[in-house]
């Protein structure tokens, strides 16, 4: 809270700094230390400049009574310039677009990685150039934008060894983190550690990318591992969440905003549950948060308690772990895993997270010092992916998007090898190819998918029968199509206007018709519905598709 002196102050810049450092209290917290100081920095300066002896006297009060010290305030006033009522109208227009923001818990600018780091209660920065920098250090052109930033778990040790000159081996790390998997989860496809090694590490460097997949544990039933692997990606992932059921629409947007760290969902199938409103809301900040950018708008109260729109970011590493498929286009978003039961002769470890957690420090460490150390050659690997990894094109734009940075990573711990093989990008290459597979299964059995085949069936029986031939399209009233398509659907009920609503986002309308077959028709085309398969059926190779719209 605010000092009574601060309150009486009318103009900000005539602050007498010492009446108002002597209102306050001797037990303020970090946070309102700072921002008392903020409040008599300007004052301060004016002291600096025209009363030598007064602004010492000051300095001895602002270390007393805020616990910063002499030479930390001096070298802040030293970069600090007039008010900007001082200030010429074209010093400031030169001044605008020049500062960019840098969010606290992780983010690259201008090639280099930072993270937000907690010591004693302050928060601190640390980057690529190996600095430790106070937020008050922070270059000028960077705003920090703190959100309540408040979870940071690489260690002291991993810090200073990092400052020190200290590194990390990438395919080691994987090897590691791979091995870690592999202890206490059973995977058919020997491969999936990997990837999930991958994945953890990316999670470190996230915001080097446009995009970060999401990942998509299914089973066919309950205790099939889902949730292990959930429990084991919290150990080791960024910032990890523990495994989040039933969650609340704002636990899903306040979270990325806050700390950007990886949040794990469990039974997601639970989330049909939510009412309508709620749903649609929970696949809104879903669907945004796996691509650099994403937001939602939600209403908030301010300090002074009156509510604002406010803007939360979504973009942050999820996985998703259920039984059932989950909406279709959150899998549109996620590198799907299919998990299956383990067998009694299967082995595995005991899992105890209590008994891992040096181990799992030990590890987090190093993908922190890794993605230090790696990021800016990490982003010119992704920016060139098109031509470094010419076996994804024959993957659908979209699937493109999402294995591009885990692959970019595994090209980058290959290089470390010196060796020319890329044992690593081959390997988890080849397991994109072969996961799309199961991508492309699953876009086949979507609505819209089902909707074409059940049509194109309609439109074959017609011209079977003998209808239709000399017509270039097959005419159908609404209740006699509402009832064929039931029938090929194997649905229970399907009205005139439920046809409507499944075929006029496809572009097939019922229209007025005259002649022999007067009234509204629908007219389907043997073009209009290859067409339509071509743009929303099983894709050809090579096909270029559009997968930028939901």
């Amino acid at each position: 809270m605010m000092s009574a002196a601060h309150e009486q102050a009318e103009n900000i810049y005539e602050l007498n700094a010492l009446v108002y450092l002597e209102a306050l209290s001797n037990t303020l917290s970090p946070s309102e230390q700072g921002e008392h100081y903020q409040v008599i920095r300007l004052s301060l300066l004016g002291l600096q400049k025209g009363e030598p002896a007064i602004f010492e006297l000051a300095l001895r009060l602002v270390a007393q009574k805020l616990g910063i010290k002499s030479k930390a305030i001096k070298e802040d006033l030293a970069r600090s310039t007039e008010p900007p009522a001082a200030k010429e109208a074209r010093e400031l227009l030169e001044q605008m677009g020049q500062t960019r923001t840098l969010r606290l818990a992780q983010d690259f600018v201008d090639g280099k990685l930072w993270f937000g780091v907690i010591a004693g209660g302050e928060k601190l920065l640390v980057n690529s150039d190996r600095e430790l920098l106070i937020l008050p250090k922070v270059p000028r052109d960077l705003t920090v934008k703190d959100n309540g930033f408040d979870y940071c778990r690489l260690s002291k040790e991993g810090i200073l060894h990092f400052l020190s000159g200290g590194s990390a081996t990438g395919y080691e790390l994987l090897a590691d983190l791979r091995s870690f998997f592999t202890r206490f989860a059973v995977f058919r496809d020997k491969r999936i550690p990997l990837l999930l090694a991958t994945w953890v590490l990316g999670t470190y460097l996230y915001t080097v990318f446009r995009v970060f997949p999401y990942l998509a544990l299914r089973s066919p039933d309950k205790r099939c591992g889902k949730s292990r692997v959930l429990d084991l990606l919290s150990l080791v992932a960024f910032n990890a969440s523990q495994r989040v059921t039933n969650p609340t629409e704002a636990q899903i947007f306040r979270g990325p905003s806050r700390n950007g760290g990886a949040l794990l969902l469990d039974e997601i199938e639970s989330l049909k549950n939510a009412d309508k409103e709620n749903y649609a809301g929970l696949l809104a900040v879903l669907n945004s948060g796996f691509e650099r950018g994403g937001s939602v708008s939600r209403m908030a109260k301010d300090a002074k308690g009156n509510f604002q729109e406010v803007s939360f970011e979504t973009y942050c590493p999820r996985a998703l772990a259920g039984i059932s498929k989950t909406a279709e286009t959150l899998e549109d978003r996620s590198i799907i895993i299919l998990m299956q039961r383990k067998l009694a002769r299967e082995r595995l470890e005991r899992f105890s997270p209590s008994k891992l957690g040096e181990e799992a420090q030990a590890l987090r460490d190093r993908c922190y010092i890794w993605a230090l150390t790696h990021a800016a050659d990490l982003a010119a690997v992704y920016d060139g992916a098109d031509k470094m990894f010419p076996t994804l094109s024959s993957l659908d734009d979209r699937a493109r998007d999402l294995w591009e940075p885990l692959i970019s990573i595994t090209a980058a711990t290959d290089v470390e090898r010196n060796d020319e093989h890329r044992t690593l990008t081959d390997e988890l290459t080849a397991l994109s190819l072969d996961l799309c597979q199961i991508r492309n299964g699953t876009a086949e059995d979507s609505t819209n998918v089902l909707v074409l085949k059940a049509l194109q069936a309609i439109f074959d029986q017609k011209r079977q029968e003998g209808l239709w031939q000399s017509q270039a399209a097959v005419l159908l009233a609404p209740e006699e199509l509402a009832r064929l398509m039931k029938e090929k659907l194997g649905w229970e009920k399907l009205s005139s206007r439920g046809l409507a609503t499944l075929l006029n986002p496809l572009g097939l309308y019922s229209k007025h018709t005259w002649g022999e077959a007067r009234g509204r028709r629908y007219h389907l085309s043997e073009d209009h519905l290859k067409d339509l398969a071509s743009r929303y059926g099983e894709e050809s190779p090579g096909e270029e598709t559009n997968t930028d719209a939901t």
